[in-house]
């Protein structure tokens, strides 16, 4: 029943979505608050930072984050990236969690990106997570082909790369708040889909194990 309830939610693109909540440093968390993760999430198009975020073309919107938590396989969305500067505040849950997608629009908008292979730890605590500053690093292509029925065109859009830059300072903190880091780490041969959902159905630790480490 949770491999299909997740299916349905990720193909539905978004139903039965719980929302992050954005956190506030300066207000401290009830006990079952979660625990505040912060870091940034940036377009960079062709060398080009697409910063400030914008809701009309040709400004990107500041982009959704889907995730699903690998210990129950439980589906979350955040609309929480400043479009200033790309920064989040959230309050989570501690757990394991795979991005899923990044961005707004549908699948074939340039600037969604589904199933990245990137993944990151809340770990319990007091201490807001440092999670870094995730570069979306994208180069326009446009490639000619030819059907089987001697058609022609051209294919155009964005290959992305990703990078993950540690940069936390003072300045990104309130007095007396020290922060723990727990980077978004990539796992080119990670599974993704329904493969990851699949295994998830057999066996979460296994997966935490795979990304992770023991």
């Amino acid at each position: 029943m949770k491999t299909l309830v997740l299916i349905v939610s990720i193909l539905l693109g978004g139903c039965a979505l719980s929302i992050i909540p954005q956190a506030d440093f300066n207000k401290a968390l009830a006990p079952d608050g979660g625990v505040i993760v912060f870091g940034s999430i940036t377009y960079i198009i062709d060398g080009e930072v697409q910063l400030p975020y914008g809701a009309f073309r040709p400004a990107i919107p500041a982009p959704h984050v889907d995730l699903l938590r690998i210990e129950d396989g439980k589906p979350f969305q955040s609309h929480g990236v400043a479009s200033a500067d790309g920064s989040f505040s959230w309050r989570m849950q501690p757990g394991h969690y795979v991005i899923s997608g990044i961005g707004q629009g549908q699948f074939i908008d340039d600037y969604r990106i589904t199933w990245p292979r990137l993944a990151f730890k809340v770990s319990a605590g007091d201490a807001p997570m440092y999670l870094g500053d995730l570069q979306l690093i994208g180069k326009r292509y446009a490639e000619p082909y030819t059907l089987s029925t001697g058609s022609t065109g051209v294919s155009k859009g964005i290959r992305y790369e990703f990078s993950v830059i540690e940069a936390l300072s003072s300045k990104r903190l309130p007095s007396g708040r020290p922060a723990e880091t727990s980077l978004i780490v990539q796992r080119p041969n990670m599974l993704i889909g329904e493969q990851l959902i699949d295994r998830l159905g057999i066996s979460p630790e296994q997966v935490i194990a795979e990304i992770f480490g023991p």
